[in-house]
């Protein structure tokens, strides 16, 4: 028996098969089971379109025991089930999976998939969970929570639709007053005027919102507020109201090598958990100093949990945190930025690290900050390896972005500050220092040189927002890059 609190305070429990005792022979396909990506759920909110567009989502019930049952050709499922210890064994044949086998997930993904197939919703390629009808209605899967987008009368047709094959919750359309709880985040929508933000927004902002005759239009917004104030009242940490930046000395990591014991090992480890789960999802500005805290995971010092204790104390401090844009802008843009440091992070390690941000309609929707594989010799070495790295993840987002109908271009601008990774990607300097790090064989050089995927653009490094996955920041570069990447922001009225 399974018991789970749920985030409205309900309790739920869940009897579920002890799935790694199930026999080998029982997997007659893949358990792998897709879900949607996350950057796909944000591009699908933040993507034009049409303004009349309706954002809904769904729950359905029990998904698992509502999948398909097994062919009748298929392995004879036996369980075994005693109420209490004295009692004697129940034994039953599965029509279908249950909760806790192996294969639950992927029979359930098949039926959902093949279901949303016969009724004409088109699933994609390089995104498989992403399903597309004629009339352009967008159905993301993330196992048995479904986000959607596209008209009303699609909306009341696909609902009504699911609601005769599949128990499901009642599903909730976004509204001012209607909040999406999805995924463990919050969208929610309101209500703007053209003179809320001129002045403040730059006129290509401007130039891309809807706006009714009135000068009216939405924004729309991803937050974790309550997740993260429901975790915080768990933990043991210093509240501070003007704390503006998680990690502002890299040194703290080394103050206090003792290395913790017991139960302070495990806690240590489940704020990393957290955390990384928070910076995956909408807490960008958590992405650095996440994935140095990670470092320390297996072996956590008294300085190591310090700092994640400050990291918790930023949480709070800016718990008002937000992803906003404008509610189905006219048109799309895709601006890709990559960075590394040097070494940055010695004595620790002597691996550069690599950051990463993709944004659609100045909305962040990809961030990565990522430790390298190997040490590089010079920050131009570090410089190519993240290239590469962004070059890859700008690829596989694109198609997926293809995939949910956004337009993106047959060629890659990816932005960079340094120019020796430039002069490599032109190559333009034959006898390049560099030669003596990559061969010039290797297919990622190839793919960084090939003018038909990728022009690389230098940019000052002051507005290469990827800087801000690549090392520790104080607080005022935190807010200034805050602002840089996600610009949509309007002050209060006096």
């Amino acid at each position: 028996m399974i018991l789970e609190t749920k985030r409205d305070g309900r309790k739920k429990g869940r009897l579920v098969a002890i799935g790694f005792k199930e026999p080998k022979h029982w997997d007659i396909k893949s358990n792998s089971s897709p879900v949607a990506s996350i950057n796909i759920i944000r591009a699908l909110l933040y993507k034009a379109g049409l303004n009349t567009d309706v954002y809904s989502s769904i729950d359905i019930s029990v998904a698992f025991l509502q999948s398909n049952p097994y062919d009748e050709d298929a392995p004879k499922r036996y369980v075994v089930y005693k109420p209490h210890r004295y009692a004697a064994p129940r034994y039953y044949l599965l029509k279908g999976s249950i909760y806790g086998q192996r294969s639950a997930s992927r029979e359930w993904y098949d039926t959902l998939a093949g279901w949303l197939d016969a009724n004409g919703y088109k699933k994609q390629e390089d995104e498989p969970c992403a399903f597309i009808n004629n009339k352009g209605f967008t159905v993301l899967a993330y196992v048995d929570d479904l986000i959607c987008r596209g008209s009303q009368e699609e909306t009341d047709k696909f609902y009504k639709l699911l609601g005769k094959r599949f128990d499901c919750k009642d599903y909730t359309i976004l509204s001012p007053d209607n909040k999406l709880a999805f995924l463990g985040f919050d969208i929610t929508c309101d209500n703007k005027n053209l003179n809320d933000v001129a002045g403040e927004w730059t006129q290509d902002m401007i130039d891309n919102i809807q706006a009714d005759s009135n000068g009216n239009f939405m924004m729309i917004h991803m937050d974790q507020s309550d997740v993260i104030q429901t975790y915080l009242n768990t933990q043991d940490y210093n509240p501070t109201l003007n704390i503006k930046s998680p990690m502002s000395n890299k040194y703290q990591l080394l103050t206090e090598p003792e290395l913790l014991q017991g139960a302070d090992i495990n806690t240590y480890q489940s704020i990393i958990g957290t955390l990384n789960y928070i910076a995956c999802t909408t807490r960008y500005d958590m992405s650095y100093p996440v994935a140095r805290l990670a470092q320390l995971a297996a072996r956590p010092t008294v300085g190591s949990l310090k700092a994640a204790r400050k990291a918790l104390s930023y949480l709070a401090a800016t718990n008002d945190f937000k992803i906003s844009g404008i509610m189905s802008p006219k048109i799309d843009s895709l601006e890709y930025y990559s960075d590394s440091d040097h070494a940055g992070d010695m004595p620790i390690t002597t691996h550069s690290h690599t950051g990463t941000i993709i944004m659609l309609n100045k909305v962040p929707i990809h961030w990565r900050s990522k430790k390298q594989p190997k040490t590089s010799r010079s920050s131009a070495e570090a410089e190519i390896y993240a290239l590469s790295d962004t070059l890859a993840d700008s690829r596989l987002n694109n198609w997926r972005l293809e995939d949910i109908g956004i337009k993106v271009n047959s060629v890659i601008n990816i932005y960079v500050d340094n120019n020796q990774a430039k002069v490599f990607a032109d190559n333009t300097c034959v006898n390049s220092k560099l030669r003596t790090a990559f061969s010039l064989k290797h297919e990622w050089v190839k793919e960084l040189r090939d003018a038909d995927i990728c022009k690389v653009i230098q940019i000052p490094a002051a507005i290469n927002v990827s800087d801000f996955l690549t090392k520790v920041q104080p607080g005022y570069k935190v807010t200034l890059y805050k602002k840089m990447i996600n610009p949509y922001k309007i002050k209060p009225k006096d």
